[in-house]
């Protein structure tokens, strides 16, 4: 019997939450994280095509996966291990860095096969382009906020001086550092705040959005064409922030225009994604304001509060997946 392969990491609670109900249908998967141990071996010939992952030990053939959800997670294999004393210091530069490229051939190979069967999103489409989005959203009809990149003191100044109130946020992922085993992450921020001495400042490419003034935000999460839009009444800029301190007045379903859910289908398939969280503010005066959408955001939380039951989607999903 072919399996379902969970690709994820050791804390995903939504990934847990998931295979909870994996077990309770009594479908065979089979969780791999980004933690665990892995190794390849793959032999073609006239007579065999045997492609096999060990994962902690254990071989598994990519021939008995038959569905994958690639919830957030790696295949991480090992790291080449050479002594790099031997070497002149600009030859081990280019050895060090055809060893990596050999690695990551590897594992492109492995998740191309993988891609072949049925699933659910990617692992190139864990990073999605805020940018092309956003561009591919206001060729579609949607609302985004007025957003400027630009890494000019002068123009930044000038955004400043405006009487709109601006925030600005990371182009790609958050920053996350970690320090005596605590991460910190740095999420969006009021621009004035963050510009108290610019005299010696040196700005790289930084991206700026105006503060849209919100009745609420909404959390839309959507796995193929179902799609769970929860409303998240907060006074914090980033309704993701829902510990230290802030307090959540209200998380619950709401009813969302089917103009609205349309055009975010059209984005979503343009963009190939199958699952993940979109981001939108609804404005004062009832527009519908897209931000952005994350491949693997926690679903976890508005699942429990508006009782949506994605987690058992996902498992009835994964389970018609493998049975096909």
């Amino acid at each position: 019997m072919k399996k379902i392969l969970i690709l994820t990491h050791a804390d995903d609670f939504s990934a847990n939450s998931v295979i909870e109900w994996l077990r309770y249908y009594n479908a065979p998967f089979i969780r791999w994280n980004t933690e665990d141990d892995f190794d390849f071996e793959c032999v073609l010939n006239g007579e065999q095509c045997s492609i096999i992952v060990m994962c902690n030990g254990i071989p598994y053939d990519l021939m008995n996966i038959g569905a994958v959800w690639f919830r957030r997670g790696y295949v991480n294999l090992p790291k080449a291990f050479l002594n790099l004393n031997d070497f002149e210091s600009e030859v081990a530069y280019f050895i060090v860095r055809h060893l990596q490229r050999e690695k990551e051939s590897i594992q492109n190979f492995i998740y191309s096969r993988l891609m072949e069967k049925p699933h659910i999103n990617c692992p190139e489409k864990y990073d999605v382009n805020k940018l092309d989005i956003l561009i591919f959203a206001k060729e579609l009809g949607l609302i985004i906020p007025n957003t400027i990149i630009t890494r000019s003191l002068e123009n930044i100044l000038g955004i400043c001086e405006q009487n709109n109130f601006y925030i600005t946020k990371s182009i790609s992922d958050n920053l996350v550092i970690s320090r005596n085993n605590i991460e910190r992450m740095m999420c969006l921020t009021n621009l004035a705040d963050s510009l108290n001495d610019t005299a010696n400042c040196d700005f790289y490419y930084s991206l700026f959005q105006e503060n849209v003034n919100k009745k609420y935000e909404l959390r839309i999460f959507f796995l193929f064409d179902e799609y769970f839009p929860a409303v998240i009444i907060n006074d914090n800029l980033d309704g993701r922030v829902l510990n230290d301190g802030v307090d959540v007045t209200r998380i619950c379903p709401i009813f969302v225009p089917e103009l609205v859910l349309y055009k975010l289908k059209m984005l979503m398939k343009k963009i190939n994604l199958e699952s993940g969280s979109i981001d939108m503010i609804v404005t004062n005066n009832d527009e519908y304001v897209f931000l952005e959408v994350n491949p693997v955001g926690q679903f976890d939380y508005i699942n429990k509060r508006c009782n949506f039951h994605i987690d058992e989607s996902i498992a009835q999903t994964l389970i018609k997946m493998n049975n096909e």
